[in-house]
């Protein structure tokens, strides 16, 4: 059976076209739109905003138009998840994820980084409001009365003002609280100064002409308010192994006493009180090489003690002639008030008056 050439090309055409509508038939039914509407600021409405803007699907993966009243539509989206974006170049939009079934079926949610398991549903067709106008330049901070009041200088300054002025004010009716205070009051640490100690050992250095007396701050605000006791810096000299820790470890609590006394290295600071004073004692090495260290804390002394072990009468000459070079010094001998002056037996502990001086 001869059939005709142009019959056979009508036939192949023919089939060609059907396969072909066929194909374009299955990807129609499997693509689906995405819509919604913009939300521009009324301020904008006179502008260029819809020929400006751009839908973005996937950050470009599929793009849409924006029309003039707002609305959109991408066409040709497979199912699958998507984010979708509008571009503006005056302002900024929340992004928002729209998940998409093989049925058709739209979900559109926010989109939280933070928690990407987070559903939050949003209504479909979608809404994208402009959140804020777009920044390009950071805004000039500007002066303002609050950085200056709070400022770290300003509240370190403003805190101890309203301690002076608060505090009395909370007490003075209140004896417990006085009373209470006065215990929490810490003692002052009158510490010598390095550069001082270290110039006068080595000899040489210079020597200081007025008295420098250092007081600690919560030490010095308890005075001047009242709350605290009066302080008293003793200085305790002698020769080595004289007895002056142990004197010393005897005035301290018994919780605070050590056992084992050791020979004193250049000083030590022992704390002890009263009723009515706290006592800030320095324990100075007896040794030759420490005694020239003696003569730093007299200016700052409201007494001292100089102990002689009775038991030492080897030395007992060393230790008259110390006595007499501390009463002899200039920082001694000048001081206007009244000084009390001790010597205390390191065996018997017993208690002798040598001077008073007014």
């Amino acid at each position: 059976m001869n059939i005709p050439i142009p019959v056979l090309s009508c036939i192949l055409i023919a089939l060609i076209e059907l396969v072909v509508g066929e194909d374009v038939s299955t990807t129609a039914a499997s693509n689906f739109r995405v819509e919604g509407d913009v939300i521009f600021p009324a301020s904008s409405k006179g502008e260029r905003w819809a020929s400006n803007s751009r839908v973005l699907l996937n950050h470009g993966q599929h793009i849409g138009f924006v029309k003039e009243d707002g609305s959109f539509v991408v066409d040709n989206v497979p199912s699958g998840s998507y984010v979708v974006q509008i571009e503006n170049v005056d302002f900024l939009f929340e992004p928002i994820r729209v998940d998409i079934t093989g049925k058709g079926k739209m979900r559109a949610r926010k989109l939280s980084i933070l928690q990407p398991n987070a559903v939050s549903q949003l209504p479909y067709p979608l809404k994208l409001t402009a959140r804020e106008p777009t920044r390009y330049f950071r805004k000039r901070e500007e002066w303002r009365i609050t950085d200056m009041l709070l400022s770290p200088m300003v509240l370190m300054l403003l805190l101890p003002f309203l301690v002076m002025v608060i505090i009395p004010k909370l007490t003075a009716n209140d004896p417990q609280l006085q009373k209470e205070m006065e215990q929490m009051s810490l003692p002052k640490m009158d510490m010598p100064d390095v550069s001082e100690m270290m110039a006068n050992y080595f000899g040489g250095g210079p020597k200081k002409t007025a008295s420098n007396k250092k007081m600690g701050f919560f030490s010095s605000l308890s005075q001047l308010l009242g709350l605290g006791k009066k302080q008293v810096n003793v200085v305790v000299i002698g020769l080595d192994n004289s007895g002056k820790t142990t004197i010393l470890n005897h005035l301290k609590t018994p919780d605070t006493r050590v056992a084992q006394i050791v020979p004193t290295v250049g000083y030590a600071m022992t704390n002890f009180a009263t009723e009515n004073f706290s006592f800030n004692a320095f324990d100075m090495a007896g040794a030759g090489k420490y005694r020239n260290l003696w003569e730093s804390y007299y200016a700052s002394a409201q007494a001292i003690v100089f102990v002689v072990d009775s038991a030492d009468r080897l030395r007992m000459s060393v230790a008259r002639d110390e006595l007499w070079m501390l009463l002899d010094h200039k920082d001694i001998s000048s001081k206007s008030g009244s000084t009390l002056f001790e010597a205390i037996t390191g065996q018997s502990f017993r208690l002798v008056r040598l001077m008073g001086k007014d």
